[in-house]
């Protein structure tokens, strides 16, 4: 008996979940706030009700058979990613989840609701992919994709990834590329604010391609560094072929890589975060094909590998550095073999970078980038102070904020979602006033603190 009302006690939370605003609203008792965010909702949700009655009571034998922790831990996350996008979606802050007691009551149901649908959605997905996989290993073995898995992963990139390249042909260059290859041409002044490396091999491609037209240097930029991608993220598929992974996860790893618009997408457009996100895939690969091997004499080759392109990631992005050097001191601790080499292996990465950076650079003229490229989200937490609560900001305050930033201009022009708004007005030359900006950075957060703290309780 307690089967069958369960499938729809369930289907109603998950339909409320789906229905509910994400307002804060300020009725006061937790049925009327209830009401109140479902209000003109009321006919979508009773057909979303029976829909989901319905698939829950059908496929309800097979998720209480097929659920695992896995499946929880996804549902888990998925939800409190929907509950987080509702709340800033609709209010541009968690009110919706901590506005008040009764609120986080609603925020507690409609969390469950989701909970429940991504898990019974979860489920029967890894059901079904798993009903499939046995049926496929018990089929004909395909010998030449087994064999040439990372030949067949390149190929089908660069076939799934095709239309983007011939729809924007000879390729798109956004603004940052754009100052990129007007630095190298010695348009604009040449700063790290881009990283330069980068810069200087834009520079050099489209010198060569120019012999031909504009549109082809521009074309063989976006065709280098389009295979170099796809011969990274090729890498992370085969990888994990060779590291014994199930065919749903490889096979699984390639479809995501080949169909998900972000990778096809990007790759047509001249701007340097494609190829630093398959650089840094291909790190981790080779990083984790060693933590694998923790136990064993690692070759010096692979060791090389991962010191190069190791490189590439801090060169190719400027806050590369900041996942790579921390990585490598993880990895120091961890491995039981060899520790020294790895010690080795970063004091040499480091000095080459400090190197390229503090020497190299300057030598070729490249001036340093600003500082406000690292501080794009205290500043913008600022902006949002002073958007929200510009009442309690004192004449002190704001004297320390504006020998930084233009008061009004972040004022007028903060975005939530863009921090170039706010990081335009940061005042080059100021960089010895940041002390004084921290210390009300940090008073301003406290007060806030305080504040969600305050009506939480009431």
């Amino acid at each position: 008996m307690r089967d069958k009302i369960k499938p729809g006690v369930y289907a109603i939370l998950s339909a409320v979940a789906l229905c509910i605003s994400g307002r804060f609203s300020v009725i006061i008792g937790g049925w009327a706030k209830l009401a109140a965010e479902l209000s003109g909702e009321k006919e979508q949700a009773f057909v979303i009700v029976i829909l989901l009655m319905i698939l829950y009571r059908k496929s309800w034998s097979i998720y209480i058979s097929g659920r695992k922790w896995i499946t929880h831990i996804l549902a888990v996350c998925f939800s409190c990613c929907m509950l987080i996008g509702k709340s800033f979606s609709q209010t541009g802050n968690i009110k919706f989840i901590f506005g008040d007691i009764k609120q986080f009551c609603i925020a507690v149901i409609v969390f469950f609701g989701f909970y429940i649908l991504f898990d019974v959605a979860i489920t029967l997905l890894y059901v079904y992919i798993n009903e499939k996989s046995e049926e496929k290993e018990k089929s004909i073995k395909i010998k030449w994709i087994e064999e040439h898995y990372f030949a067949f992963s390149f190929l089908c990139m660069l076939l799934c990834w095709s239309p983007y390249i011939l729809c924007y042909l000879p390729g798109s260059v956004p603004h940052d590329g754009y100052w990129q290859l007007n630095m190298a041409f010695g348009i604009n002044p040449l700063t790290n604010h881009h990283p330069w490396v980068i810069t200087f091999i834009y520079g050099v491609v489209m010198r060569i391609g120019r012999y031909i037209s504009d549109n082809f240097g521009i074309f063989m930029i976006v065709a280098i560094f389009t295979v170099i991608e796809i011969l990274c993220y090729a890498s992370v598929c085969n990888s994990l072929k060779k590291w014994g992974a199930s065919k749903k996860v490889y096979i699984g790893t390639l479809v995501f890589f080949s169909v998900v618009p972000a990778f096809g997408g990007y790759a047509q457009a001249v701007i340097k975060d494609n190829i630093f996100t398959a650089l840094l895939a291909l790190f981790f690969i080779i990083y984790i094909d060693i933590c694998i091997q923790h136990g064993k004499n690692i070759e010096i080759k692979k060791m090389v590998i991962l010191f190069l392109v190791g490189m590439m990631v801090c060169l190719s992005r400027n806050n590369g550095v900041y996942i790579v050097i921390p990585s490598m001191v993880c990895l120091i601790l961890y491995v039981q073999k060899e520790r020294s080499r790895y010690v080795i292996l970063l004091i040499c990465l480091m000095v080459c970078y400090q190197g390229l950076e503090g020497y190299v650079a300057p030598q070729l003229g490249v001036e340093k980038g600003s500082v406000k490229e690292v501080l794009s989200i205290p500043f913008q937490q600022t902006a949002r102070y002073i958007k929200e609560y510009p009442e309690e900001v004192t004449l002190k305050e704001k004297k320390a904020i504006n020998d930084i930033l233009s008061y009004d201009g972040i004022k007028e022009n903060y975005n939530p979602e863009i921090s170039d708004f706010v990081k335009n007005t940061f005042r080059e030359g100021s960089e010895d006033k940041l002390d004084e900006y921290f210390k009300v950075w940090f008073e301003m957060f406290l007060k806030t603190s305080n504040g969600i703290y305050r009506s939480y309780i009431k």
